[in-house]
């Protein structure tokens, strides 16, 4: 069942004399699940090649089986486009693959190639954020009185690699540790051999954030924002490590 149809009252008739009414269950059968992982290259130029990965299971994966079962497959590469931007992405993409639609079995997969010409911020300062999976949490307003929904928890997983041009070392950020009730999200960060490496987590755990814990959600909104929109810099540009500020990228 969708989540609007979860814990609901619903009639139940099995034969003539068993009607009665019980409530739908009010979690998905099989847990929320996301793993993204780019692997990518980055050029003297500043283009950004990768293969990308995303598996999906639960509700958000109702979203895509549909999409993808509504939309020809000659046309597959257009709506993953069209998703693709969605995300905050404004290379293009190719080479779409997924899992056929209606094969419920198992968790939906698909993948793809991503090229983006002139990534942000490269040939002007030498510095890069970090591509992996968007991570979308709800604002909540200062006046707000009701609790925030959330939705049914969910956990998800983003890996990326990106391989920086030649005699390039990436500093590498301080990994981050979020805490709270309501939501973890933890971001481990190295480096290998020029290759800069990021793991990223974010679980829901509660379907509402209690007014009480607004200040906490907003603070743990705020530095998940932070680190997911940090940027780093490379050791062969020294004048950009003194004490730049960590602000979002557009189009990444």
């Amino acid at each position: 069942l969708v989540p609007k149809l979860r814990d609901k009252p619903a009639l139940v008739m099995a034969g003539e004399t068993s009607i009665h009414l019980v409530n739908t269950p009010d979690s998905s059968p099989v847990p929320n699940t996301e793993a993204f992982k780019v692997v990518g290259k980055l050029s003297d130029e500043g283009i950004f090649e990768a293969k990308i990965e995303d598996t999906t299971r639960g509700d958000s994966e109702v979203v895509l089986r549909s999409a993808f079962r509504q939309t020809a497959k000659p046309q597959w590469k257009d709506l993953m486009q069209r998703i693709s931007y969605a995300m905050g992405y404004s290379g293009t993409v190719s080479d779409v693959s997924a899992s056929t639609p209606e094969a419920i079995g198992e968790p939906f997969h698909l993948s793809y190639s991503y090229n983006r010409k002139d990534y942000p911020d490269w040939k002007s300062d030498q510095r890069i954020t970090v591509p992996g999976a968007p991570f979308f949490l709800p604002p909540v307003r200062d006046d707000a009185v009701y609790p925030l929904w959330l939705g049914p928890s969910m956990e998800i997983i983003s890996d990326s690699k990106v391989e920086l041009p030649k005699g390039n070392t990436p500093q590498v950020p301080p990994n981050v540790d979020l805490k709270y009730d309501f939501a973890e999200y933890h971001a481990s960060y190295s480096q290998e051999h020029g290759t800069l490496i990021a793991k990223r987590r974010l679980i829901t755990k509660m379907r509402e954030v209690p007014p009480a814990d607004f200040d906490n959600y907003r603070k743990f909104a705020k530095d998940l924002q932070n680190d997911e929109n940090r940027y780093v810099y490379m050791q062969t540009s020294p004048a950009s490590q003194q004490g730049a500020p960590n602000v979002p990228v557009p189009g990444t």
